[in-house]
């Protein structure tokens, strides 16, 4: 794999490098289309698509036609995916992507005479350009795995023109069956758009082309630079596939992004002597960034979490990781630059993320792409079998997915340190390490062993902690309103609170499990005292419990003002918000 200034090899071609909004390190925002599709494949020695061509060519023209008329910056689909013919139907209708505008597609296989003939093919409406290849070598190989780059530019005449620059992949996947290593014809360059230093750069890479995206190929290529990956991948976390990110996260600064774009989950998979196979494979698409001014706000985050983008924090290299919904979609997001120039004032360079704004899904009835923002991000299902112990929790989703993580933290002690535990950066759910294994509550997709476990010991142990608490009649004088009920709740106006008692007194109260010891008890205990305390907030609205011997224990601060003896602080009002 050789990484190529694309300025260079376009004008080898008599092509002039395009003006590309996804390249202009402005203050403007750019829409962004990510095809996640249904897959139904066949991959065998003769080809590599989608099983069902007349659907797939249908789905893709029609969405290709939506990109034009939206005239969307940016528009990706993974690798495999975009039949020829949705291509050639889309262009030869005159569904163009716009002026400033780029289409980075993963078409399906082709093979080498298919694409000679490709531009006639398009009858004259736009020049087809790739890399020379040796066709001696070429023959003995059956097909090559193409990334179709549409863009405008001029030639070297200054005379407008539509250019499908090729790129092919450079390193065969390892399948059992072989259909990469016996069949694929792998090329050389991966085209990287833009120049360091007056625009942002660009380039992608091609599944297994992860394999050759060595530290000693990508360095001087990473700065100020929007990575893709696009993919058709069974298991996209497998450690050989994000090695190259590991250098990522340890290397890029603030000013570089990347988007790995997969599959939805559970591929179908044809093979004439077996039928379907179910890959069982997660979605995997994620967009991983750290912009020093990235916006994790509750606005932000629980907005693109009904959509169906989920917030995740890989530490402890302090990337910022939005997974989307592992369900077919075609995701409509808004997003700040890669980077800002000098010509955006330092007070107005807010470079805040993505924004998911719209969801595109396939309808079978009409045969058309519809519009729907609300996903099913696997919550509910988590819940089915706790009825109604679950409630609070339910209640609280309703109101913001990202306060039900906060509570079940809080009500297990689950807290790092007393001020802003409760930030989406600091809480152990939304963390992830290098296997980028998902242990989100309300983002309940992952079906790791490890993430599955997770999510339910947090929801059993708040089960198990309104059991304790159904049980407990021996409440001291300064918590005894809660003897007459309660609810479960949170808000940011009171972090460090869980509960409000039916006159409307807030307190804290954690359940650490069982038979815990005097250390266990005391460090929970201080950090959610000293958290209080910061906030002006009443120390004596705090109870630790656990179950000794199987019976409900109180543990009270050592330090705490004896209810006999108060100080004149009342407790805050526990309201919404």
């Amino acid at each position: 794999m050789q990484l190529e200034e694309a300025e260079k090899f376009l004008k080898g071609k008599g092509i002039q490098h395009p003006e590309l909004e996804v390249l202009k390190p402005s203050i403007d925002e750019y829409n962004v289309l990510l095809l996640q599709p249904k897959g139904d494949i066949e991959a065998s020695k003769a080809r590599v698509g989608h099983r069902d061509q007349i659907l797939a060519t249908n789905q893709c023209a029609k969405l290709l036609e939506w990109a034009a008329d939206k005239q969307t910056e940016l528009v990706v689909a993974p690798e495999y995916c975009v039949p020829w013919n949705a291509l050639i139907q889309t262009i030869l209708a005159g569904h163009l992507p716009g002026a400033r505008c780029l289409w980075a597609l993963g078409c399906e296989c082709i093979t080498p005479a298919d694409l000679d003939a490709l531009e006639g093919r398009f009858k004259g409406k736009l020049r087809v350009i790739y890399e020379d290849f040796d066709r001696k070598a070429a023959s003995k190989k059956v097909f090559l795995d193409p990334l179709a780059y549409i863009f405008h530019s001029k030639d070297d005449k200054g005379t407008d023109c539509l250019v499908l620059l090729v790129q092919f992949k450079t390193h065969p996947s390892v399948d059992p069956e072989r259909v990469e290593g016996d069949n694929l014809f792998c090329g050389n360059l991966v085209y990287v758009f833009g120049t360091l230093g007056k625009t942002i750069r660009f380039f992608s890479l091609i599944c297994s082309d992860a394999f050759e995206a060595t530290a000693d190929k990508l360095k001087g290529f990473i700065d100020r630079t929007m990575i893709l990956h696009i993919q058709l991948n069974p298991d996209p976390r497998q450690s050989t596939y994000r090695t190259y990110r590991k250098y990522l996260f340890d290397y890029a600064k603030y000013e570089t992004e990347l988007i790995c774009l997969n599959w939805a989950s559970h591929v179908q998979e044809w093979k004439e002597d077996a039928g379907l196979k179910d890959w069982k494979n997660i979605g995997g698409t994620a967009w991983y960034l750290r912009p020093d001014k990235f916006d994790d706000s509750d606005q932000r985050v629980s907005t693109n979490h009904r959509a169906g983008l989920y917030y995740t924090r890989l530490k402890p290299m302090k990337w910022n990781v939005l997974f989307f919904n592992y369900e077919p979609a075609a995701f409509v997001l808004r997003a700040s630059k890669v980077w800002h120039d000098e010509s955006v004032p330092m007070v107005q360079s807010k470079r805040s993320g993505p924004r998911l704004q719209d969801v595109l899904r396939w309808a079978e009835g009409s045969a058309e792409w519809k519009s729907g923002t609300n996903s099913v991000d696997g919550f509910e299902k988590l819940l089915t079998p706790y009825d109604a112990m679950v409630e609070p929790l339910k209640k609280l989703y309703a109101d913001n997915p990202i306060h039900v993580e906060r509570l079940l933290a809080l009500t297990a002690g689950r807290i790092s340190e007393p001020d802003n535990w409760y930030s989406v950066a600091e809480l152990d759910s939304f963390a992830i390490d290098e296997a980028e294994h998902v242990k989100r509550i309300t983002f309940a997709q992952d079906p790791e062993q490890t993430s599955v476990k997770f999510r339910n010991e947090c929801v059993n142990h708040f089960v198990n902690c309104r059991h304790l608490l159904d049980q407990f009649i021996d409440w001291p004088p300064e918590l005894s309103d809660l003897a007459n009920g309660y609810d479960f709740g949170w808000n940011k106006q009171h972090p460090h609170y869980n509960v409000v008692s039916t006159t409307g007194k807030p307190a804290t109260l954690v359940y650490l499990g069982e038979n815990r010891s005097e250390e266990d008890l005391s460090a929970v205990g201080g950090k959610l005292r000293t958290a209080l305390l910061r906030k002006d907030q009443p120390k004596n609205r705090l109870g630790i419990f656990h179950r000794f011997h199987g019976q409900p224990v109180l543990w009270l601060h050592p330090d705490l003002r004896r209810f006999d003896k108060p100080n004149n602080t009342s407790p805050t009002e526990f309201t919404g918000g």
